[in-house]
């Protein structure tokens, strides 16, 4: 306190009227912020000492949620990566549930740094129990791509896959809100994931299939019904489910559905798009190519060509699979589908055809697909 009754580190601003305004300096405003933020953790952490977590009651707390059919619908994601292979995890909302029925877990978010391009931010997930802390940072574009730039800033334009102009436009404070959102709900995810205990999630996952799939069994056409209205609330039309599938909607097996709703949810939690998904589906498997032999090796061969070689043993019987497109015939593959379609005795061998018809041009699918489900339809689908 000052001659003038003033406390030390404030400022006394004059206004219009003859008034005094008392105004806190930053280095006193940032000196409260922190002992604020210090004594809010020390509070959750002698209250988490206090009241330590269950395991056991942990478990069936996030068991019951996995019980739930709404809840297991949004628990896992899966996109693919190319190859026929795909990534399936847990989901963001699903790691959100878990910290809450593990308690004790606190999730914060700290602004970094900033500038007029960017924004940086610190995500970090403490057990308060444990006292480890998982930190993560992320970079936040204040920028989007859009193919309307009508009444924005544009920073940049470039042409995309189809040839048509894409532009780079300055974020509205709601697409940067959005996206920053998204970026720290993943970020939480991956640091969340280090903190739940992996016994407890890999038992939620399969509990999670299981009601899934009980779901649809139960219910196939509801769940087909419930998955057209999820993705066209992110933009995916029916007809591009039906190309992914390679045959029609009404013929979905409980596995396809269960796959279309693990898609959905990864396009919904912003893990990937409707274009990635497609263009890793489309991309084919390489196999291993056998090494040339060489002289060495070659010399190696002949000289123990003498020894009796042990006889080989049996291979094992593989399942049946779709015939393999010829690429000599060209144009007549789509009469070589037409008549495998035509020839199908059950239901199985309309579902075996539908991996090749994947492999046919869009334009090829659509000649054969009226023909293919009527067949399915009159077979009445995979027995």
């Amino acid at each position: 306190m000052n001659g003038n009754g003033i406390a030390a580190g404030a400022l006394a601003r004059q206004d219009a009227f003859g008034g005094q305004e008392m105004v806190q300096s930053t280095e006193v405003q940032a000196q409260a912020l922190s002992a604020q933020a210090e004594a809010e953790v020390k509070a959750r952490w002698a209250i988490a000492q206090r009241n330590p977590r269950n395991l056991d009651g942990v478990r069936v707390a996030l068991l019951r949620e996995c019980d739930r059919p709404g809840f297991a619908d949004v628990a896992k994601y899966a996109k693919p990566v190319g190859g026929g292979e795909k990534v399936v995890g847990p989901s963001i909302r699903f790691v959100e549930a878990a910290l809450r029925c593990m308690g004790n877990v606190i999730a914060s978010t700290t602004l970094v740094a900033e500038d007029a391009r960017t924004r940086r931010l610190q995500v970090m997930v403490t057990d308060l129990e444990t006292n480890v802390s998982w930190p993560r940072q992320i970079t936040i574009e204040k920028t989007v791509e859009r193919s309307n730039a009508n009444g924005r800033t544009v920073l940049s334009e470039r042409l995309n896959s189809s040839g048509r102009k894409s532009y780079l436009v300055a974020a509205t404070e709601d697409e940067l809100a959005n996206k920053e959102a998204a970026a720290v709900s993943k970020a939480i995810r991956t640091a969340g994931l280090r903190v739940i205990p992996g016994d407890l999630i890999e038992e939620a996952m399969r509990r999670v299939d299981e009601v899934r799939t009980k779901a649809v069994r139960a219910d196939p056409a509801g769940e087909r019904k419930r998955l057209v209205d999820g993705f066209a609330s992110v933009g995916v039309a029916p007809e591009q489910l039906v190309e992914y599938l390679g045959h029609g909607l009404d013929f979905c097996q409980p596995a396809e559905l269960v796959e279309l709703r693990d898609v959905y949810a990864a396009i919904r939690d912003g893990e990937t798009t409707w274009r990635s998904v497609m263009a890793e589906r489309a991309e084919p498997t390489t196999a291993p190519v056998a090494p040339t032999p060489t002289a060495s090796t070659a010399s190696t061969a002949s000289s123990a060509s003498s020894a009796p070689v042990p006889e080989a043993p049996k291979p094992a019987p593989t399942p049946p699979q779709a015939p393999a497109i010829d690429p000599a015939k060209g144009v007549d593959e789509v009469a070589e589908v037409q008549r495998l379609i035509a020839e199908a005795k059950t239901g199985k061998d309309i579902a075996l055809l539908g991996s090749r018809m994947l492999r046919l041009t869009v334009e090829q699918r659509q000649l054969v697909m009226p023909q293919y489900q009527a067949r399915s339809k009159e077979l009445g689908g995979a027995k």
